[in-house]
């Protein structure tokens, strides 16, 4: 009907079972179980001629429990899921070389987690709705690093920032250091190093990981 098709078990005219099923609209497939007529157990779903693919478990229609998602672009997320989003333990890999693993609500980054820019940029430490707050480490290389509180992808409280063996410990805000432990007489001069520094942002651009949930009711 209207080009959509399926194909499978069917128990007392319920989809139950193993099936196949076609979504027009959407231009979706998807290859796996199926119970009282919802996406159930494990299965494959794929979106617009292999654009999206998505391997995992699944209950009540949506994506549950754990599963592999696939974009066009290359990006790939592997992880929980939960109400058809990133919920729990992931890790997405972009095409890039970036990467995060660590605790994801909603499709966001939310609480402990390890980013990873390149084999000399990441940070470790906790995330708020994709933005580095809290407490983290922010390593630039193998020996120079930010250690402390954050607030918005910035440094932002108590820390200590080391950089080529000097050690400059104060009172952050916004990423400026307002009181440096290290000064003497006055002097700032160790606190322009860190002023200086450009703090990478994550750069989240998948404003819609999931797709929404298929009924056949």
């Amino acid at each position: 009907i209207n080009g959509n098709y399926y194909e499978g078990e069917i128990k007392k005219g319920i989809i139950e079972g193993k099936g196949i099923f076609y979504l027009e609209e959407n231009k979706m497939l998807y290859k796996g179980d199926f119970k009282n007529n919802l996406l159930e157990g494990k299965g494959e779903q794929n979106f617009e001629n292999n654009k999206i693919i998505y391997e995992g478990m699944f209950k009540n229609g949506k994506k549950e429990g754990k599963g592999k998602l696939i974009f066009e672009e290359g990006d790939i997320y592997e992880g929980d899921f939960s109400d058809d989003k990133f919920n729990g333990e992931g890790c997405f890999k972009w095409k890039d070389g970036r990467e995060y693993k660590g605790i994801w609500k909603d499709n966001q980054m939310n609480g402990k987690g390890i980013f990873i820019w390149d084999k000399n940029t990441w940070y470790e430490g906790n995330y708020k709705d994709n933005r580095r707050e809290g407490f983290g480490v922010y390593h630039f290389n193998k020996n120079d690093y930010f250690e402390g509180k954050w607030i918005n992808n910035l440094p932002h409280g108590n820390g200590k920032f080391v950089k080529e063996g000097k050690i400059i410990e104060g009172f952050f805000r916004f990423g400026k250091i307002i009181k440096n432990k290290n000064d003497k007489k006055g002097k700032k001069s160790d606190g322009n190093i860190i002023n200086s520094i450009n703090f990478k942002d994550e750069i989240i651009d998948k404003n819609n990981f999931s797709k929404k949930r298929i009924s056949f009711k």
